[in-house]
C-alpha cells in the first residue's frame, strides 16, 4: 500500500492540507484543488471531492489501482474472487471488504453496467430447481437476507436500468420473488426485471411489504424469521380444509345490509343513462358517512372511487348529495382519470395510491369498466379475465369489496364475456321509469337474492354558480315499494296491454279501461309503459318482463338536474329528454296533463343550464 504523499503526487496540482493533500479533481474540469486525499480511520486512504465527484468517477478518471487506497487487512482479506461468464466475455470479479468505495464489489474497468451479472448468483447453481429466490436491488439488501438463511441475490445496475438477458437467465426455473425498494424507481427498477423474465419464459412476482419505511429495502426488515419466510415464501394456491373444521369459518359481513357483503365483488349496471353511477355514488357517500343506505345498515369506513369517466358530473352530485344530508365531509377519496385494469402498471399505481389511505378502505368504486378496459375486448374472455383478476387484486390487498359499474346490452343483460357474471359475488341491474330507480337483483352468490328496491331521483338546488347562474343536481330518495300488484286502472290498463302485445292507442286504452286521457297517462306512469311509434300512430306498450308496478310519484315537479321530462335545447326549445318513454305533457301553470303537443306548440325559452344527462 502506497502512502498518502505518493498518491497525491500521481495527481495535479497537489497542496498540502491538514494531514493530507487537496489535488486537481480528474473527474471535472477543475480549477482550483478540491479532491482531498487523506488517510482514513481503517489504514487505508479516502478520496473526497469537495465538488460532488463520486468515488468510481474519480477512481476511472484517475486511472490508478484503487487496491493502493485500500488497508492490507482488507488486501489481505478477499471475501470471495470468481471468474464469471457474462455472455461470451469472461470477467474476473473480486470481493473486498473495502471500505473506501459504497459497495464492496469490484468490478475490472471495461464492464458494461448492465452486463454484470447479479450479485451472489454464484448460490443459485447448486440452488433445488423451483426454490424460491428473492432478488433485491444492491448487494446490501441481499446480504441481510442471506444472513437469515434467505436464498437471494442483487441487481449491482442501480435503479436507473437492468441486468441484460444473459445476466437474468439464472433466474429461469427458480420461484422469483422481486423485493422492491419502497419508492417509484426502485417498483419501476423491479417491474422492468419483471417484463424482462416473461420475455425470457420465466415467472416472477412482486413481494409486498406492508409495514415497509419510505425508500426501505429487505435490510429495513426487522420482522421475524417466520414472518420474513411468509414474506418471501411463494403463495399458496390452493388451502385444504376438512369439514369439521368448516364451523370455524367466519360468516360473511354485511357491507350494505343484505346487499354487498364486505370483502366481496359486485357488479351494479345497466343501460345508458338509467343511473347506475347515480346509484353507485350515493351507495359509496353513505359508506364513507356512516349514513344508512335507503334503510340498509352500512358498515362505514373510506371508500375509493375511480371516476373513469370525469369528475364534471361528480362534483355536482356530491355536493348535492352532501347538501341533502347536512355532511360536510362524506370520507371518500376520488381517483380523477381511468385505471386501466389491462395495464399492470395502471394497478400498481391505485395499489399504491390506497396504501396511502390511513386506514383501509370498505368499498372500491370502478366507474367504468369500459373506461377501465381501453384497448380490451369486453367479449374476451381472456381481457375480461385480466380485468376481473386486477379487480380482485384489489380486493385481496385491502380486504375491500369492488363495486363495478358495467353498461347492458342490447338485450338490456349485462354486457360483454360472461367471465364477468362468473366471477361477482353480488350482481344488480338498474332501470329507470321517469324519475323512479329501480334496483333489482340478478346474482347472490352466497345468500338469497334481496327484493327489488325502489328509489327515486330528487332535484338538490345548489344556488348560483361563480357565473350567476343557478344550478343543481339530482338526487336519490327513497321511493314508494316496486314488488306491488296494480290496482284500479293501472291494473286493467296492465292486462290489456298484456293481452295485445302490439301496443294500444290512447283511444283504445280509454276505451277499454275507462277514464279520461289523463287518467291513461296517469296509470301509464305507475306501470312505465312505453310510447311509441310513428307520430300519428304512436301506441302503448309494456316494458320487457313488466309483471308488477314500478310505482312512479305524482309529484310532477320533481326534476332530474334543471328537468326530467324537458331539457333546454341548446336553440332554446324545450323538448322531451326521452321521446320512446314520453308519458305526457305537463302544461305549465294549468296542472292538466294532455297529449304530446304539436310542434307547433313547442315554446321558445332562454336556456338554463342543465346537469349532464343521466
Amino acid at each position: 500500500m502506497k502512502t498518502v504523499a505518493q498518491i497525491a503526487a500521481t495527481f495535479q496540482g497537489a497542496k498540502p492540507e491538514g494531514d493530507g493533500y487537496v489535488v486537481l479533481c480528474p473527474a471535472h474540469d477543475d480549477t482550483t484543488p478540491s479532491l482531498k486525499i487523506d488517510a482514513g480511520n481503517n489504514g487505508g486512504i479516502t478520496l473526497f471531492c469537495r465538488a460532488g465527484c463520486r468515488y468510481p468517477a474519480i477512481l476511472k478518471a484517475w486511472g490508478g489501482d484503487w487496491k493502493d487506497l485500500a488497508s492490507p487487512d482488507a488486501l489481505d482479506n478477499p471475501i470471495r474472487e470468481r471468474l464469471w461468464p457474462v455472455g461470451t466475455v469472461l470477467h474476473t470479479r473480486l470481493d473486498y471488504a473495502n471500505p473506501n468505495i459504497h459497495k464492496k464489489v469490484y468490478w475490472p474497468t471495461g464492464t458494461v453496467t448492465t452486463a454484470l451479472p447479479l450479485y451472489h448468483a454464484e448460490a443459485l447453481a447448486t440452488a433445488r430447481p423451483g426454490a424460491t429466490v428473492v432478488v433485491t436491488e444492491g448487494e446490501p439488501a441481499c446480504d441481510a437476507l442471506t444472513a437469515r438463511g434467505v436464498l437471494a441475490v442483487g441487481t449491482v445496475t442501480g435503479a436507473a436500468s437492468i441486468p441484460n438477458d444473459d445476466s437474468l437467465r439464472v433466474l429461469l426455473g427458480f420461484d422469483v420473488a422481486l423485493w422492491p425498494d419502497n419508492d417509484e424507481p426502485g417498483r419501476k427498477h423491479m417491474g422492468r426485471i419483471a417484463d424482462r423474465l416473461t420475455a425470457l419464459g420465466g415467472r416472477s412476482r412482486i413481494v409486498v411489504w406492508p409495514d415497509a419505511p419510505k425508500a426501505g429495502d429487505a435490510a429495513n426488515c426487522l420482522c421475524t424469521d417466520a414472518e420474513l419466510r411468509a414474506l418471501v415464501s411463494k403463495p399458496c394456491k390452493y388451502r385444504l380444509l376438512w369439514d369439521d373444521g368448516m364451523e370455524s369459518t367466519p360468516e360473511p359481513e354485511p357491507l350494505v345490509g343484505n346487499i354487498l357483503a364486505r370483502d366481496s365483488f359486485g357488479v351494479c349496471f345497466g343501460a345508458p343513462g338509467v343511473g347506475k353511477s347515480f346509484v353507485a355514488l350515493d351507495m359509496a357517500l353513505c359508506i364513507g358517512s356512516g349514513i344508512p343506505w335507503h334503510g340498509h345498515a352500512v358498515a362505514q369506513g373510506p371508500v375509493v372511487y375511480i371516476a373513469g369517466e370525469g369528475m364534471g358530473g361528480i362534483k355536482l352530485r356530491v355536493n348535492a348529495w352532501k347538501r341533502r344530508h347536512g355532511i360536510a365531509k362524506a370520507n371518500v377519496a376520488f381517483v380523477r382519470d381511468a385505471v386501466n385494469l389491462l395495464d399492470t402498471g395502471d394497478v400498481s399505481g391505485i395499489v399504491d395510491a390506497v396504501a396511502d389511505l390511513p386506514v383501509p378502505p370498505q368499498l372500491i368504486v370502478v366507474d367504468t369498466l369500459a373506461r377501465s378496459m381501453v384497448g380490451g375486448e369486453e367479449n374476451g374472455a381472456t381481457d375480461m379475465g385480466v380485468a376481473v383478476a386486477a379487480a380482485d387484486t384489489l380486493r385481496k390487498q385491502y380486504g375491500a369489496s369492488v363495486l363495478i359499474v358495467h353498461h347492458a346490452g342490447k338485450s338490456g343483460e349485462l354486457r360483454g364475456s360472461t367471465a364477468l357474471a362468473g366471477a361477482a359475488d353480488t350482481m344488480f341491474k338498474v332501470t329507470k321509469a321517469d324519475r323512479n330507480v329501480t334496483i333489482t337483483c340478478t346474482k347472490q352468490k352466497n345468500a338469497e337474492g334481496f327484493p327489488a328496491i325502489g328509489l327515486k331521483l330528487f332535484t338538490q338546488e345548489l344556488g348560483a354558480n361563480s357565473r350567476g347562474e343557478e344550478i343543481s343536481s339530482a338526487v336519490l330518495v327513497d321511493g314508494l315499494p316496486v314488488d306491488r300488484e296494480p290496482v284500479g286502472y293501472a291494473g286493467r290498463f296492465r292486462d290489456l296491454l298484456r293481452t295485445h302485445p302490439e301496443g294500444r292507442t290512447t283511444s283504445q286504452v280509454q276505451a277499454a279501461i275507462g277514464g279520461s286521457r289523463a287518467t291513461v297517462n296517469r296509470a301509464a306512469k305507475e306501470l312505465g309503459a312505453l310510447h311509441t311509434g310513428p307520430p300519428k300512430a304512436m301506441v302503448w306498450s309494456l316494458p320487457h318482463n313488466a309483471s308488477r308496478v314500478s310505482y312512479a310519484s305524482h309529484e310532477t315537479h320533481e326534476t332530474v338536474g334543471l328537468s326530467v321530462s324537458h331539457v333546454s335545447h341548446p336553440l332554446g326549445v324545450r323538448r322531451e329528454s326521452h321521446p320512446e318513454t314520453y308519458l305526457g305533457h305537463q302544461s305549465h301553470g294549468t296542472g292538466r296533463t294532455s297529449e304530446r303537443p304539436p310542434l307547433s306548440r313547442l315554446q321558445f325559452q332562454p336556456p338554463r343550464p342543465v346537469v349532464p344527462a343521466l
